[in-house]
């Protein structure tokens, strides 16, 4: 029989000296370590598709998380703010198509939804917090194929 109970209390993080990210051409703000590197992705005419942060002293492939942005435009008609569950499907979509990969000894699929949670943001937009399960098929030659399942996210849709 439990007789006690337990606090745990997290402390905020000092973010004090932490640099902000803002695009309002997107609506997208977020602060990362000072210390950290920025890269925007863009298309030749400037339209933003991504940003990848990282630490300074990690290496070149060693993005410590990247923000996809994905354009509406050709969905809009279909895609209104009034139709949650349309942008929650689109959401869903996009997440499961990024997770997609294969290479010669293995491939990766994220087939289904884990968890899914509904949140508004500070700026009081609507997100979908994502975890997707991950299929990593392994086939190297000469060995038994295996299977390995883990858990990939969150993935955040805003």
């Amino acid at each position: 029989m439990l007789t006690g109970a337990v606090t745990v209390v997290l402390a905020a993080p000092d973010v004090s000296g932490w640099k902000t990210y803002r695009n309002t051409k997107i609506g997208l703000e977020f602060r990362y370590p000072a210390d950290y590197l920025l890269k925007e992705l863009a298309t030749p005419d400037g339209r933003p598709i991504g940003i990848l942060v990282r630490n300074a002293q990690g290496g070149p492939t060693e993005w410590l998380f990247d923000v996809s942005v994905e354009e509406w435009t050709e969905a809009q008609d279909r895609l209104r703010p009034d139709n949650t569950a349309a942008v929650l499907r689109f959401a869903t979509d996009m997440a499961k198509s990024h997770c997609g990969a294969d290479g010669p000894d293995s491939s990766v699929t994220c087939p289904d939804v884990v968890k899914s949670l509904r949140f508004t943001n500070p700026s009081g937009r609507a997100g979908l917090e994502l975890h997707l399960a991950e299929l990593v098929d392994s086939h190297v030659e000469g060995e038994t194929p295996k299977t390995e399942t883990r858990t990939k996210g969150p993935i955040y849709a805003v």
